[in-house]
């Protein structure tokens, strides 16, 4: 309660307050100011400056950043600000909960559950022996887990170290961190600043950094920009900002000119007019007047000669 109280006097009262580094400026398109945005600890202002995110391993609570709890056995993900369980180990609610690994059974690829070896299939919690032959299964048209069907009988499927079966036992997939081949599975070189996606058989650069080829670069985002797109690798200079050369340099406003919505571009206010790289005022003679386009409009009874309001 007491934060909130302070939060909302230095909503107010900006310039008075201590602790100034945890608000950032926020402009419209235009470049009109429009205040200040609250940016609570562990957290930093997004890239359309009217808003924050919250760090790596911290989760958004409405105007605070909490930090993720990771129980025992449990590992962070800072990329998606949430965690897993380490393998051998399942998520149960809040915790992670040892997977219990029966007689003839290994873990499955992901460590969450338990396979049946070779010739065993599983029953509840446990596995049990397949009959040689399985008349019963053959009869159905379908072959025991651990076998695929060749013609009109059954044979035993032999799988790398590195893979695990399929859920209907009748194929192998590679196990996370390798992708199939023809001979078997290949480990996925996964290069500096880079992580696997979800599905484990290939990767991509971390956030800021591009992929090419076979390495990731870090993207340079220069003085004056702010990022565009959801994996920061992509920018665009700030309001009154030009890109030159990989950088970001100050567009020269001159004065009695404005910027145009996207701040690229500026033109003169309203009673001049540009002249090349500078506004000079517009000379409005006698008896005339600047209408809302900028031209000079004569008043009744006389007539513009390109210089001045000659009577009629």
């Amino acid at each position: 309660m007491f934060k909130k109280i302070i939060l909302i006097l230095c909503l107010v009262f900006l310039p008075l307050c201590a602790d100034a580094s945890e608000y950032a400026k926020n402009y419209d398109a235009d470049g009109n100011f429009l205040g200040y945005v609250y940016i609570p600890d562990n957290a930093y202002i997004n890239f359309k400056g009217d808003g924050y995110y919250c760090n790596a391993g911290f989760v958004d609570k409405g105007n605070y950043c909490e930090k993720i709890k990771v129980p025992e056995n449990g590992i962070l993900r800072k990329k998606y600000n949430d965690w897993i369980c380490e393998i051998g180990y399942k998520k149960e609610g809040d915790a992670c909960v040892k997977v219990v690994v029966p007689q003839n059974a290994k873990l499955n690829s992901n460590g969450t559950d338990f396979i049946c070896n070779t010739g065993y299939q599983r029953s509840g919690n446990s596995c049990v022996l397949i009959p040689q032959n399985s008349i019963y299964f053959l009869s159905e048209g379908l072959c025991p887990y651990g076998y695929k069907k060749v013609g009109y009988s059954c044979q035993q499927l032999f799988i790398p170290s590195t893979a695990h079966f399929t859920a209907d036992g009748h194929d192998f997939e590679c196990n996370y961190g390798y992708f199939k081949t023809e001979s078997g599975c290949q480990k996925v070189n996964v290069p500096a600043n880079a992580h696997l996606i979800e599905n484990g058989t290939s990767w991509q650069c971390d956030y800021g950094y591009k992929n090419m080829g076979n390495y990731c670069l870090k993207v340079f985002i220069p003085e004056n920009a702010y990022i565009t797109n959801d994996d920061g690798t992509d920018w665009k200079c700030s309001y009154g900002y030009e890109e030159k050369d990989g950088r970001c340099q100050k567009i020269y406003l001159p004065p009695n000119a404005h910027f145009l919505a996207n701040g690229k571009y500026w033109e003169c206010n309203w009673g001049y007019k540009s002249n090349g790289s500078y506004c000079e005022k517009i000379n409005v003679p006698s008896n005339a007047y600047l209408n809302k386009y900028n031209e000079v409009i004569c008043t009744i009874g006389y007539y513009y000669n390109g210089r001045d309001c000659v009577k009629k």
